[in-house]
């Protein structure tokens, strides 16, 4: 998998997924590169680890990003206002805790997060916009990634299945070229028809691994 493919997967997975939780727990996601052809693949070696925080009302409060080697690249804490369940800022850390970055978000009035707006940490200039778009069931179809002048310069688009996992990963352009596709294929899932593994795929080739533990 190249630098660049790997990038866009990292991106396309943070796209998505909910930001509550029906209880306290920690969820861990990592990918993995893949080695072989379709007739015959298996996983090879880590490439990004996510660990996902989340605290007793089910709010999720921090992500940690590791490195292929396990090593800490950063994290990001959402802060919320009393008795929302939307957070309303976040902010991303690198691995010697000096803040790099943060978002303030902004809510539809079907309480879905709209749009987020970028800047730097060190001297609060403005970096860029994300805008957001969902389907009926209130899953992420879409993420813009915009210029400060509203222009767009990425676009990732999402399927799903009935159970809400991700499908397929489509990114494109700012003119709408495609520049990558990887669709999915669920090998395990949880009780709740949430996938745990699965594989992804650029056309007839294995590309990537991802496996999805929950820790209560």
């Amino acid at each position: 998998m190249t630098r660049f493919l790997a990038a866009l997967i990292i991106l396309g997975l943070f796209a998505c997924g909910s930001d509550k939780k029906e209880q306290k727990q920690r969820i861990e996601t990592a990918i993995y590169a893949v080695k072989g052809n379709i007739n015959e693949y298996q996983k090879d070696s880590l490439q990004f680890l996510e660990v996902e925080y989340y605290n007793e009302a089910g709010l999720l409060e921090q992500k940690d990003f590791f490195t292929s080697a396990r090593k800490i690249k950063g994290y990001e804490k959402y802060l919320y206002k009393n008795g929302s369940n939307n957070y309303y800022r976040s902010e991303y850390f690198d691995g010697n805790d000096s803040l790099l970055s943060y978002y303030k978000h902004h809510y539809n009035q079907k309480n879905l997060r709209a749009s987020s707006s970028a800047y730097r940490g060190a001297n609060d200039e403005f970096l860029r916009i994300e805008r957001y778009y969902y389907d009926d069931n209130k899953n992420r179809t879409g993420r813009e990634i915009r210029t400060t002048e509203n222009e767009v310069q990425r676009r990732f688009d999402f399927t799903f299945d009935k159970y809400g996992n991700e499908k397929e990963m489509k990114v494109s352009d700012a003119e709408g070229t495609q520049l990558f596709k990887e669709f999915y294929e669920i090998t395990r899932k949880n009780k709740d028809n949430e996938w745990m593994e699965k594989w992804g795929f650029v056309g007839n080739t294995p590309n990537s691994y991802r496996k999805r533990e929950w820790v209560k």
